[in-house]
This record gives structure tokens, sequence and C-alpha cells, in this order.
């Protein structure tokens, strides 16, 4: 493990600026990228218990002035979902403050939106067993909804132990994905354990889920009845199906009240023919490309035509095949493509409809994170297992039912802000999905259905970033869709993203 200095470590000559934070995670410089880091950057291990080491990355907030202190700055955490996926997938690819230049060798370019331009952001890979994290005991790979959240509460309590300067701050949790799981019930435990008077961390303010699983018996992540239903209602507004289908979707499924947990029948068949329509679609990003090649990136399409429980393994197999991809290093796009066909056929074989597909590209974090420089420079042992986008080698099993039910309504009155986002182009958990739970939870809404806006940086004035409803008398309960977002919002919707975040912040009115 690598030890961890508590003294302070900044000269007085510098103004706000890690005043607590542990020397030996300070990141001096990081491959591929050339300049001075935008601000200061941490890595290392939040030890959780004596055998649990969760790795986290602290990105410091830019400064926009030489005299601005940092540390009044909210602090953001961002976990990825899964389960089981790394939030450096977050970092590389969505918001942090470079992205990955597809060369070779691997290149960090500057990203203009990076959320770190507003916040001090916190990134953890939770899980233990997820990317960088582990335990020294096999036994502690085997989690689930609950001692995940325990032990993200764990992390975040020693993080605010390590960086004292911070529990001040306001607090948020973000996240996406699976995420929709993690970030409720870490912020429901932080709940339980501030009104026990047992809290340790900075004062948790509001949280924003992304594209968001809601449970076990709830939504998209539940039966393949909800995932079905939910859709074929946002198919239904595309050109991706004929009207034929559009009609026989309507007439067999209706609105699937008869179809749950396992649609059947007349409904069952037309489905059927629906995904055998929407062909090799991207399921993360249904205007986006869905490779079979390698020609820009490497991508994986896999059938996702199937029960929550076996999309998740499917997705985290894709991910193994591209990452496996990646540490073989083959050599020429031919042999990259006959792998994708290799697996590409075994799918077929199982005559399963097609489409969309969950088409996955990791390989450009994944070289650039198994290089031994970078894992010197991020200050972190190599487990005993190869840094996977999502790992492998975690057992999870979801213990969650039904957050709408059980955990949001106690949260909403607890916050200051809660609002549930979904990119308009993501088929995985389309905005149907949460648009229904959110309309159910009985508020009075307040402001219906409307575009809100973000000022875009080209000069072009006001657009829609995409359309909202806020609930309550105190607004502080919102849905909203975001105007070209893939299931991973920022990656392709980066200006909508970063207005988003500053709303939240600043707790303005979407």
């Amino acid at each position: 493990m690598v030890g961890v200095n508590f003294g302070l470590v900044c000269s007085l000559v510098v103004v706000g600026s890690c005043l607590g934070a542990p020397a030996e995670d300070r990141i001096d410089r990081l491959p591929g990228w050339d300049d001075e880091l935008p601000s200061r950057h941490y890595s290392g291990y939040l030890n959780i218990s004596d055998t649990k080491h969760v790795h986290y990355y602290f990105v410091e907030k830019h400064k926009m002035h030489e005299d601005e202190n940092v540390h009044d700055a909210p602090v953001v955490i961002w976990l990825n979902g899964g389960p089981g996926c790394s939030s450096l997938d977050g970092l590389f690819y969505e918001h942090g403050p470079f992205r990955i230049n597809h060369t070779d060798p691997t290149k960090l370019i500057p990203f203009e939106y990076a959320w770190s331009k507003q916040a001090n952001v916190l990134y953890i890979e939770a899980p233990v067993g997820v990317g960088f994290s582990y335990s020294d005991s096999k036994e502690e790979y085997h989690v689930d909804d609950d001692s995940t959240a325990k032990d993200n509460l764990l992390a975040v309590e020693k993080f605010f132990e390590l960086y004292p300067e911070l529990v001040n701050s306001d607090f948020y949790i973000t996240g996406e994905s699976y995420a929709g799981v993690y970030v409720p019930t870490l912020a429901e435990a932080i709940m339980f354990a501030d009104k026990a008077g047992k809290y340790k961390g900075a004062k948790l303010r509001g949280i924003a889920v992304g594209n968001g699983c809601t449970g076990t018996e709830r939504g998209s992540c539940s039966s393949k009845g909800q995932t079905e239903k939910f859709l074929s209602q946002y198919l239904r507004a595309t050109a991706l199906i004929s009207p034929k289908v559009k009609r026989d979707l309507l007439l067999n499924c209706g609105d699937f009240s008869g179809q749950m947990p396992q649609p059947h029948g007349a409904c069952n068949d037309t489905l059927e023919e629906m995904h055998d329509q929407v062909g090799d679609v991207n399921l993360y990003n249904i205007y986006g490309e869905c490779h079979n090649g390698t020609k820009t990136a490497l991508k994986a399409p896999v059938h996702v035509h199937k029960t929550a429980k076996q999309r998740a393994a499917t997705e985290r197999d894709t991910f193994k095949v591209v990452d496996q991809l990646s540490s073989r290093k083959l050599g020429t796009q031919g042999e990259r493509e006959e792998e994708i066909k290799r697996m590409r056929a075994e799918e077929d074989d199982k005559d399963e409809p097609r489409g969309p597909m969950a088409c996955i590209d990791s390989r450009f974090a994944t070289a650039y994170l198994t290089i031994p420089s970078v894992i010197k420079a991020l200050h972190v042992v190599e487990p005993p297992f190869t840094w996977e986008v999502c790992a492998n080698q975690v057992n999870y099993t979801k213990t969650r039912t039904n957050l709408p039910r059980d955990t949001y309504p106690a949260l909403i009155d607890y916050l200051d802000r809660v609002v549930i986002y979904n990119g308009d182009f993501d088929a995985c958990v389309p905005y149907t999905d949460n648009q229904d739970w959110t309309a159910g939870m009985g508020f009075a809404q307040k402001d219906m259905w409307h575009p809100w806006t973000y000022r875009a940086t080209d000069g072009e004035g006001a657009q829609v970033g995409g359309y909202a409803i806020n609930y309550r008398e105190d607004r502080k309960f919102t849905f909203l869709t975001v105007r070209g977002g893939r299931h991973e919002v920022p990656e392709t919707a980066p200006e909508q993203a970063f207005e988003l975040l500053r709303r939240v912040l600043n707790r303005e009115r979407f």
C-alpha cells in the first residue's frame, strides 16, 4: 500500500489550496499530458477497513482568478454504474479536465467543459473489485446494493477526513446508469447517519442521477416486461421501427399491464419484430455509430434483448472481450474485426432478436490505465486483476427493489435538490422510464413540460438544452431531458451537461 502523509503540505504562499491534503497522493504529472495540470490532482486509496482499499481520483477546482479559495467551492462526487464499472470512465470520457486522444502513444487533450471548472470533483471506483479498488480478502468481492452503500459512506467520510478543509463545503452526489442505485442509497446512508448524529462529512445538499436504474422491481433495469415497455414507448417516437410495428405494439401490448414480468403471446411476437427491425443501432446512443470494426475505435456490439441480469452480465462480458483485444494488442484492423465477428456469431447462434446493441468502447482507457508509468503516477498498486472499465471479479447481488417507493420520498424532503435527468438519445434507460416514475411520485407539477436553455459558446446564443418538469411547491424535485445526450450524457452533450451542473450547484430552476 502507498503510505499517506497527513501533514500540511502547502506553502503559505499558495492561497486556498490543499491545506490538509495527503502529500503522498498529489499527482505531479500524468503521462500523455505535457503541460502543468490545470489544478491540483490527487490519487490514492481511501482505506475504509483493514482489508478494503477504495481508489479515488480527486480534481481540485480550477481557479478562475488568482485569489479564489477553491475550498469555498462545492464538492461533487461522481459514480459510474454497471454494477461494477469504474468512475474513471466519467473522468476520461465524460467531464474530467481532459479526454483521451485516440492515438498511439495515448495523449490527453484539454476538455473545455470540465466539471472541475465549477466544483471540486471526486471520482471513486466502487465497490472493491472495480478498477484499482481492491480487498485483501476475496470474500469481500461478494457485494450487494446495501453493502455498497455502506462502503461508499465510509469512503466519503474517509475522504473528508483526509481533506478536512472541504468539510464545510456544500456536497453533491452525481452519477449515471446503475449509479441510479448507488447515488440515492449513498444519500440515504448519509441521511440516516446525519439524523443519528454520526455523519462525519460535508453537508449533503443534493443529488443528480442520469439515465438511472431504480431497482429490481421497477424500471428498465428490472423485469423484461418493464424493460420492453419503456423501450417500445421510446422507439414508437422514432423512425427506427415501421408504422405497422408501432400499431401492433399498441394493439398487442397496450400499456403492458398484462405483460408483466414476462411478455407473452402476440405482444412478445411483436417485440421480437421490433428488435429485428431496429438492427445494429447503438443502445446507448441511437443516433451514434455502432462499429463492428476499428476504423475510429473498437466497439463490441452484443445483444441486449434479455433480462436485466443477463444484460448486465453481457455488458461485463463485452468489456472483457474489448479489454482482452486491447491487452493482446491485435495488430491489424482485420484481426480485430474477425474477433468481433466471432463474438457476434456466437450471439447469433442463440437465435435472439437483434437490436439495439450495446456498443461499448473501452480500448483507449484500458490501454492508458494499464501503462506502468500511469499506474505509478496514480499512486496505486496493481491489484490481483487487470484494470478494466467494468469488473468481472465483482460478484454483485441487486438487493434494492423499488427506490421511488422506498427511498426517494424521504430523500426529497431531506435534500435541497433532487434532479433526475435523461439523455434523449439513450435506449438503455430511456427517458420514458424516468419520466414515468417521477410523474408517479404523486407530487404536484409546478412547471409543466417546458424547454430549458443553455448559452452556446459558439456565439449562437441561447439553445434548447432539453425539457423539464418541476415538482412540489418548493420546486426542488425535477425531471428533465438533455437534448442530444446519450446514456453517458456529457459524452455527446457536454455544454448541456455543464449547464445542468451549474443549475444544480446554484439551486437554480430548470
